[in-house]
This record gives structure tokens, sequence and C-alpha cells, in this order.
């Protein structure tokens, strides 16, 4: 593998650890794809700073490794913002931190302050691995761990020795840089400078929503930004042109060509409403043509905001239906089961459900099922944890965490027909004193200061890592236990079992199984014992 101007030769051990973090990164296409549009929001203005701070530019998918590119991300060591700075080291790579800004969740600061860092101790090492070792555990412990022998080298073997911390970020650079295709991302929001102004008079002259304007800078701390220096405001998207002073420009032409405004004709497909995509157009264009929200059309499309658009293209203008009337459809040359998703107006992510492991491409003269077929039993597959996407990606990053686009959660737990008996589930009752049910949004850190706890203690009384992620309707314990009366039933694994047809026998569905017993994959043991109830 090659980073930073150096060659890293990988063992067996190295390889096989690495690649199972790339796993467990990509696991969730959903998380995944959001972090993946915050890279493509954030890149390009990371890549612009590291460039002219003569910082490797690879160096950047570190900063979804420390926060996922949620600009308020607070750690359990108090570690904040985009690069996770603690208050003493923010200071001393220049951010201020005041009752007015946090610049640890500006992006420009707090970027140009890890720069800043990197720089600072590549000068101990002259070693590009070390640096990212050293952003995990410092320069004095980095040098303390690794000696002197490698100081300067353009060549490093990772093995199953090698810190947990730089596999992890190698894992990220492998998953992300292959998502983004090795390429820049696009510029989605500009970097403005201002001083001695509120984010009222921002909004008006740029013509985006203050709400937005807060989203993108939560740094700002009481809705101005104070007149002693010039700071970078972020602009999602709007209006630019009164500003006088760009702080940056991407220096890339991206494909802007539209039709004109006024050829805009919405036709009916399927009974939906729809767009005809026009020569030249990309993603971003048709929903600005079509007056659509950008991250509706995204969605109710099944694309990304860099999807490549061929002219003569169906796209709608609203949500695709469930369940066509037509039974089934056979595909023709060329076709995917994006394309008949489109052609026929039904949910892609229906389509995947209905017809099993068929492959995206597929070959002509496949048959695609697009309604549920009278006797056909439709398991879900044991790889495959359904997710809801029917909340909206939000482009204002607002810093809330990952469990905003967990699956939600329903008030009535239904319980799936078997064919073996099953008990009903009950639901429990929650003791308010004592115990605390997850909301969307809620963050650890959160609901700990909401009861006067650390985050710590609460991940303590909650047996949580720290990659344990929130999810709506969740219970969380406040206070330890005094006597435990809850009994769990436990199933032990035979050599025939999988997920799924253990969450079949006891009404479950193979996500809340994996939950119950916090497993990240899909291996089982003959005699392994997994929480049913």
């Amino acid at each position: 593998m090659h980073f930073a101007g150096m060659t890293l030769t990988l063992d067996a051990d190295a390889r096989s650890e690495i690649q199972k973090d790339v796993d467990a990164l990509t696991l969730s296409p959903k998380y995944f794809n959001i972090k993946v549009e915050r890279a493509k929001t954030y890149f390009p203005i990371i890549e612009k700073i590291f460039s002219e701070e003569q910082v490797p530019d690879e160096l950047k998918y570190l900063v979804i490794q420390e926060s996922a590119l949620i600009s308020n991300a607070v750690s359990t060591s108090n570690a904040v913002g985009y690069w996770q700075f603690k208050a003493e080291t923010a200071k001393e790579m220049g951010l201020k931190i005041n009752n007015r800004v946090d610049e640890r969740m500006n992006i420009v600061a707090s970027s140009k302050g890890a720069a800043k860092y990197f720089k600072q101790s590549n000068n101990y090492f002259n070693n590009w691995l070390y640096v990212v070792q050293s952003y995990q555990m410092g320069i004095g412990g980095t040098m303390r761990a690794v000696g002197e022998d490698h100081l300067g080298s353009r060549h490093m073997d990772v093995t199953s020795d090698t810190y947990w911390y730089v596999k992890k970020f190698l894992a990220h650079k492998v998953a992300f840089e292959h998502a983004l295709g090795g390429g820049k991302g696009q510029v989605i929001v500009t970097p403005v400078l201002a001083s001695g102004v509120s984010l009222d008079e921002i909004s008006q002259k740029s013509g985006v929503d203050v709400e937005k304007l807060k989203d993108y800078n939560k740094w700002i701390i009481n809705g101005a930004v104070p007149d002693d220096k010039e700071y970078t405001v972020v602009i999602p998207k709007g209006d630019i042109n009164e500003f006088n002073t760009l702080w940056l420009s991407s220096g890339k032409k991206t494909n802007t060509a539209t039709a004109n405004p006024g050829t805009f004709k919405e036709i009916e497909v399927n009974g939906l409403r729809a767009v005809v995509a026009q020569p030249g157009e990309t993603i971003t264009s048709i929903a600005k043509r079509s007056n659509t929200d950008l991250s509706d059309f995204i969605r109710w499309n099944d694309v990304s905001v860099d999807w490549p658009v061929s002219a003569g293209q169906v796209y709608y203008l609203q949500r695709k239906i469930k369940s066509s009337n037509q039974s089934t459809y056979t595909s023709k040359a060329g076709e995917d089961l994006w394309a008949i998703s489109q052609a026929q107006g039904v949910r892609l992510k229906t389509l995947k459900r209905l017809n099993g492991n068929l492959p995206d491409q597929l070959r002509p003269g496949t048959v695609v099922y697009l309604t549920e077929q009278p006797g056909k039993v439709n398991l879900e597959s044991e790889q495959m944890i359904e997710l809801d996407y029917s909340s909206p990606f939000e482009w204002g990053i607002s810093g809330k965490s990952e469990q905003e686009y967990a699956i939600k959660e329903t008030e009535t737990i239904s319980v799936k027909e078997t064919n073996e008996k099953s008990s009903p589930v009950e639901v429990k009752q929650i003791d308010s004193a004592n115990e605390h049910v997850v909301i969307q949004g809620e963050t650890l850190y959160a609901i700990a200061n909401m009861y006067g706890l650390k985050v710590a203690e609460l991940q303590r009384l909650n047996n949580f890592t720290n990659d344990t992620q929130l999810k709506p309707g969740m219970v969380l314990k406040l206070k330890e236990s005094e006597v435990s009366t809850e009994k769990k039933l436990f199933h032990e694994v035979k050599p025939t079992d999988t997920l799924y047809s253990i969450a079949r026998q006891y009404g479950l569905s193979v996500k809340e199984l994996m939950e119950l017993n916090n497993k990240k994959d899909f291996d089982l043991k003959p005699g392994q014992k997994l929480i049913v109830q």
C-alpha cells in the first residue's frame, strides 16, 4: 500500500485485521454513505488547507476516524469537534475557545490546527505513519513506543504488532478512498471571511436560512461572529455573490450545465410525478430545475449526489411505490435493478427484498418480481439488516450523531409468524427515575449532562463500548440496579442453526438478535449461547 510517499508492506495478519475494519465500516450501506456524503462536502476544504500547509492529502481520512465529520462530536475524554482536540492542545494549535466561539467545531480553523499538529509531529519522526500514531498517543508516547530505528523511513512493514490506531486509519483510507473513487470531493459549502456580524445578517446577505447556518457553524456559541479577528463562516449552498472576499475557491470546474429553466416540463410516469433528464444535467441541476429539495430527490430516486446522469432518463419528483400492479418484469440487455426500479416506479429496496440474491447487473431474460408472489415466502437475507430509508439526509450537517439515521422503532412490537410456537413479547415498563428512553437525535454526552453523569459512567452502567451507537427507543440505565429480577432466555446454537432461523424461532428480526448479543458479524459456533429474550 502507498501512503504519503511511503510504501507499506502488510503481512497476512495485518491484512486480515484491516479487512475486518473495512467490512465493519461498510456493513451498513446507509451509515457508510452518510459519511461519504459528508466527506464529499468537507474534503475540498481540508484538501485545500493541507495543500497550502504541505501536509499529505491522505491524512484527511483521519477526520472520519476521529469524528465521522460531526462538528460537535464529544469524546469520553472531552475531545471536541471535527479533529477531536482537547482544549489545551487546541489552544496550542492556535484555535480560539471561549464563551463566544469554539473553533474546534469550525472545519477551517480545526483543519488548520490539525495540519499544524501533523507538521510538528513530523519534525520529530520524518515518518507520516508515526505521525498518525502520535495523533492518538501523543508525540512523547509515540517516541517511547517506536524508538529511533524507522525515523525517516520510506518503507514500513505493517504487522499484527503495529499500533491498532494506525491499522484502523489504514482501514478508513481503504474504505473511503475506494468509495470516493480515489478522487477529490465537490464543493457544496463555501467558506467566507466574516467579523463582527450576526448569523441573522449573514442569512439576509446569503439567502440561506439562519437555522441552516447555525447547523453548519456550531462553533458560534451566541449567534454572532466576534469582531476580534476574521473568522471563517461556512455557507451551505445559497447565493454568496454579495460577499466581497471568498476565503478559498475550489480550483475545479464542475459540470453545472443545465437545461433552460423555461423548458422544464413535469410529466407523469406510473402514476407518479416525474421529469426527464436533459443533456449535460447533473442530479443537483435536475433537483434545482424541478424546484425539489436535493436530499428528497436523491432519496426518491435511489441515487447519490454524483450519480452519472444520462439524457432521457426518468427521475421521480415523489417517492416511488412499494408494489406494482404488474407481477413480474423480464430484464433486457444492459438493465440493472436500478434501471428497472426507475422504469417501473417501484422502490429499489423493494425489488431487492422481493428478489433475494439477484445481482444488481442482470442477464437478459431474468425474471424480476415487482410485487409479492402468492404462496411465496419472503425470507430475510441473513446477511442483510433492513434499514429505514424514509428519513431524509440532512445536507446541513447538524452534528447529530449516527443514531439520527437509525431504524425507526414502532410503539407496538409485533411477532412474525413462525412454524414453531413462540411466546408473545412483552413491553417492559420504564422506571423513569432510574432509566432513560433514547429519543431520535440524542447523544450519550447530552443524556449524561441531563442527569449529571459522566459519559464514562453512563457507558459503564450500560456495558457500552466507544463504538456502541444509540438507537431511538433504547432504554439506558441511570443507576446501578439494586436487585435484578429480570431473567434472560438463551438459545444454544446447533450445527444447522443460522441467525435467521434462530430469529424466526423466537419472533425476532436478525437485527434485534444481533443487538441483543452485541454481534458485529454473522458467524455462529455450535454450543454458543445467544440471548433471545
